[in-house]
Parts: structure tokens; C-alpha cells; sequence
């Protein structure tokens, strides 16, 4: 294998209570923090990856990203986070805050625009186009600063279903499970999916019903 190879982890964050009510976080000005359940699925992702050379931690830079990143990084020790705003989950403008359910019901066109062309988008919001090639952009660009090193990136639902869309050409049909972790080998632009949505280590949790809390466009 080429030493120019990055692998990157690519890690969901722990679930909060926002998860749980199916309300649609985006990137809403309260930034809810993991609640009880995600701070523990932390734990367990931080236990898996101890063993694991991560040569870095990168996140987003909102709360719940954070709070999971941190949390490996005390366990691997050594280790600085650093929050990159680009990674941040998909803009969803005048629906973020609102549960799935008010959303459809106040408004209906935004929120079936959520899944619709990859050109739509709700109103203040982003498409799934436009988060795609933010996220793209930066994921690469770190990956490039690590070539032959293993990366942990923390992200979110909306952001990892376009990186495997990017990676494979569709989105993910199933939920990204919270802390699960999924691997992907970057080298000249070009992604392999090694494997996707392993939460093995969660299996002892008691937490894995809980994981699928929230949904690929608003977590």
C-alpha cells in the first residue's frame, strides 16, 4: 500500500436529547450537548480506539462533535483536538429546532426538500450539494496533511451520508448509528470504503437502540 494512503475514522457523535426527540439539530444556536447515553457511547468508542494509532483528532465545531472527541482524547492522551467549522452538519435553516413532525407539518416543502434533488434546500438552509462539497473539501484537505497515518474525524448523520455518497456514489440506506465507526482510505482524491456503521464496541453498552436516535440530515 502506497504510503501517500490516509485512513480516516469516521465517527458520528454521541447521541443527545435532541437525538432522542427526532428533533433536527443542524446547526442551531443551542447546540445541544450529548446527553447520559452519548456521553457513555463516547466512552465505549474512546475504550475501542485505545488500542488504535491515531495520529490525530479532528472535529467539528459544534458541542456534541466536541464533547465525543474529547472524550477519546483523554483516553489516547497526547492528543489535541482541533474543530474545523467546514465539518460542521448541514445547514438547515428555518427548521432547525423543530421535531421531524412539526417540521413536515409547518413547513412541508422545506422539509421534504431535506431528501429531494441534491439541489434543494430549505429555506436559510443547505443543500445536499452544497454540504457535500464543503465537507468534501476539508475532509481531504486534512487527510492530505496525514498521508500514511490513521485520523479519527468526528462528525455528524448529514455528514457522513456525504461522504459515503462521495465515496460510493449513494447515500447510506440505513441510520448512522451514534459512535459507530466507519473507515475510509483517502489517497490522491480517491476514497475506498473499508467498512461502515461497526459498532461493535457499542454492542455491550445497552445503548444501541438508542444510537439510531436522529437521522442522516439533521444529527
Amino acid at each position: 500500500m502506497s504510503s501517500a494512503v490516509t485512513t480516516v475514522l469516521l465517527v458520528r457523535h454521541g447521541e443527545t436529547a435532541w437525538n432522542l426527540q427526532h428533533r433536527l439539530q443542524g446547526q442551531c444556536e443551542e447546540d445541544p450537548p450529548l446527553n447520559a447515553t452519548g456521553k457513555q457511547q463516547a466512552q465505549a468508542l474512546a475504550e475501542r480506539l485505545s488500542t488504535e494509532p491515531v495520529a490525530a483528532i479532528y472535529c467539528s465545531d459544534l458541542q456534541r462533535t466536541v464533547q465525543t472527541a474529547q472524550t477519546v482524547s483523554d483516553k489516547l492522551q497526547g492528543h489535541q483536538i482541533v474543530p474545523v467549522k467546514e465539518l460542521r452538519e448541514r445547514h438547515l435553516g428555518v427548521l432547525e429546532g423543530l421535531t421531524r413532525s412539526q417540521a413536515a407539518l409547518q413547513y412541508p416543502n422545506d422539509f421534504a426538500n431535506l431528501s429531494g434533488a441534491p439541489g434543494a434546500k430549505p429555506q436559510g438552509g443547505e443543500s445536499q450539494s452544497e454540504v457535500g462539497a464543503r465537507v468534501i473539501s476539508s475532509v481531504e484537505r486534512i487527510a492530505c496533511q496525514h498521508p500514511g497515518q490513521t485520523i479519527l474525524l468526528v462528525l455528524h448523520g448529514g455528514v457522513l451520508h456525504a461522504c459515503h455518497r462521495h465515496a460510493v456514489g449513494h447515500e447510506f440506506k440505513g441510520k448512522s448509528i451514534n459512535c459507530a465507526i466507519n473507515v475510509v482510505k483517502i489517497e490522491d482524491q480517491k476514497w475506498a470504503v473499508i467498512s461502515w456503521n461497526d459498532a461493535k464496541h457499542l454492542s455491550n453498552t445497552g445503548f444501541m437502540a438508542s444510537a439510531f436516535g436522529g437521522g442522516g440530515e439533521g444529527g
